[in-house]
């Protein structure tokens, strides 16, 4: 393209250099070389000089064509790399809500079999403690109420066979 620049630059200078030269001819009462100088010469020149152009508009046409291609391109994969981000961050966001349920649920319940147990008479259950949260404190608490019921069942009984 640049090329084709330079070049139609070159053929623009020298069509008017050929005008001012007929310009000068026709001052000087030399019209019949004027006339041949614009019919031949000059003619060609802009013969030439309005081809190149024409090429130029064409490239520049086919450079937007292939640009708007690209871009067309450019958004397809866009859209695409942002569908797949999406449902990324869903199926992530998913795995990440079952990991949380399950983490809270699961001594939720086992402490929940655990006073079903003691309520039965159960008193030797006991509950790891996994954590340092609210849920292993509730685990430590029911550990701490199961010995001390415990406890108090043996002196009760130790009392009575007292």
């Amino acid at each position: 393209e640049r090329a084709l620049y330079d070049q139609f630059e070159r053929q623009l200078d020298r069509y008017l250099d050929l005008s001012i030269s007929h310009l000068m001819l026709s001052r000087e009462n030399e019209n019949e070389e004027a006339v041949a100088l614009l019919n031949d010469e000059a003619s060609d020149v802009f013969n030439q000089l309005s081809a190149t152009l024409l090429e130029l508009v064409n490239v520049n046409k086919d450079d937007a064509q292939e640009a708007a291609v690209r871009a067309e391109e450019t958004h397809h994969a866009s859209r695409v790399i942002i569908t797949s981000l999406l449902i990324a961050t869903i199926v992530l966001s998913i795995f990440i809500a079952g990991m949380l349920v399950r983490y809270i649920a699961e001594p939720v319940s086992a402490l929940d079999e655990a006073a079903h147990s003691v309520a039965a008479g159960n008193l030797d259950v006991t509950l790891p403690v996994r954590s340092r949260d609210e849920i292993g404190s509730l685990a430590g608490s029911f550990n701490r109420m199961t010995t001390s019921l415990r406890e108090a069942t043996q002196k009760m009984q130790q009392q009575r066979e007292a």
